[in-house]
């Protein structure tokens, strides 16, 4: 009777040690998983000039007055449409290489002042909104993790790094409902 007590107890033991690795597999697989959304920070990458030419069709210098213009535009619609910002960015740099292009360096000079003032204010925005991320991220805040990702999206729109892809899965991240094991 008491060889069977310890082969029960030894495969009770048996038992309980692989349902704890198991526990401990399943752990691990989910923190690692969440560590690719949410893990280490990963290099951001910047947000660079365009590079730009102007097409020899057509009349240059209108051309430029109409980027200029329509890069003025964008600055005022980008505090509700993000994407404004970046391609306010490209219509300044064909208008900066529409001026050059028509040979009128007056233009050129405040169209490439105006160009870097507007690049300083959206690497401003693309950091405040990269701290916000990540402060969301370390206090577990997935709402707010989620529209700042979607912003840091919106601006690094055609970046393939894997900076958006990890954006990307923290955007696309289902809020939980009650109920939902966390």
């Amino acid at each position: 009777m008491t060889h069977h007590k310890a082969s029960s107890s030894k495969a009770r033991t048996a038992v309980l040690a692989l349902l704890t690795l198991l526990a401990c597999g399943w752990a691990l697989a989910s923190a690692s998983n969440d560590e690719q959304a949410r893990g280490t920070p990963l290099q951001a990458p910047e947000l660079v000039m365009p590079a730009v030419t102007c097409p020899t069709v057509g009349n240059a210098h209108e051309r430029a007055r109409d980027a200029e213009a329509a890069a003025q535009a964008r600055i005022a619609r980008y505090p509700f449409a993000a994407a404004e910002g970046t391609a306010a960015l490209h219509d300044f740099a064909l208008a900066a290489a529409c001026f050059a292009h028509a040979h009128d360096t007056v233009a050129v000079d405040r169209v490439q002042t105006a160009t870097r003032e507007w690049h300083t204010t959206l690497q401003r925005d693309y950091r405040g909104t990269r701290v916000r991320l990540e402060r969301a991220l370390h206090e577990g805040d997935d709402p707010r993790a989620r529209s700042e990702a979607q912003a840091l999206l919106t601006l690094l729109d055609g970046v393939q790094t894997p900076y958006p892809r990890r954006l990307r899965a923290i955007a696309e991240t289902q809020p939980q409902t009650p109920g939902d094991e966390p």
